[in-house]
């Protein structure tokens, strides 16, 4: 039996949060900053990303993309209670939870979907909570599907406040549509081997030989190429 896996992703989620907690900040390109040896922009708000403002970004380099930026300070602590409030919002839809990060969750509903009128009927249960019980500023993004891997990819592509599935059938179909920077495990040094391999896209990854991507990335990494390739991912949450 396929699981039925879901990757649930906030959008924008420290400048959502500070946005919900400070009514003020709605509606405007503002950036989330922490100390790290020099100011930066660790998060910007949607306002601010329609503007070409990026995460992480020099405070100054900000602002000379959007000069009405509004730097405010990160209250991490603030955060992790909305998370704890999510998670246990997330509880009451399934006990397989595995937090990824501070703004994202899986969570395997092949157990419990039936109860709640499928997948569509938990996501739209928990978006509900969200908007109840948190606060109405605060948006995720979900991707669907039988393991780990597609479902978080999903998340990332139809952004702020998305939902796609990804599935056997149109596998190829999304494949065709993405980097392979899009992937998780896949950053820029890899991504730049991988080039210098002659691999562009999730396809290249399927067609190049086995011994030339061991001979790059040794057994254990090119046995996760491969794996990413062909949309496998045996993992459980």
């Amino acid at each position: 039996m396929d699981r039925t896996i879901l990757h649930i992703d906030f959008d924008s989620y420290f400048a959502s949060c500070e946005q919900q907690f400070n009514p003020k900040l709605r509606g405007k390109p503002i950036g989330v900053t922490a100390q790290n040896g020099r100011t930066c922009i660790i998060a910007a708000s949607r306002e601010a990303k329609k503007m070409g403002v990026k995460s992480v970004t020099r405070v100054f380099e900000a602002q000379q993309i959007c000069p009405d930026l509004i730097p405010v300070p990160a209250h991490f602590e603030k955060y992790w209670e909305v998370t704890q409030k999510f998670i246990d919002i997330c509880k009451d839809y399934s006990p397989f939870i595995e937090l990824f990060s501070l703004d994202e969750v899986f969570m395997d509903i092949s157990k419990t979907k039936h109860l709640f009128n499928g997948s569509s009927g938990v996501i739209e249960r928990i978006r509900k909570r969200i908007n109840d019980e948190i606060g109405e500023y605060i948006t995720v993004s979900v991707g669907i599907s039988h393991n780990k891997l597609l479902a978080k990819l999903a998340s990332g592509m139809n952004k702020p406040n998305g939902l796609l599935e990804i599935n056997k059938q149109n596998l190829d179909e999304v494949y065709s549509k993405v980097s392979l920077m899009d992937f998780c495990g896949i950053g820029e040094r890899v991504f730049l081997r991988l080039r210098k391999l002659g691999v562009h896209s999730p396809f290249d990854l399927r067609d190049i030989e086995h011994y030339k991507l061991k001979a790059e990335f040794g057994s254990v990494e090119t046995e996760f190429l491969k794996s990413l390739a062909f949309g496998i991912d045996k993992r459980e949450v």
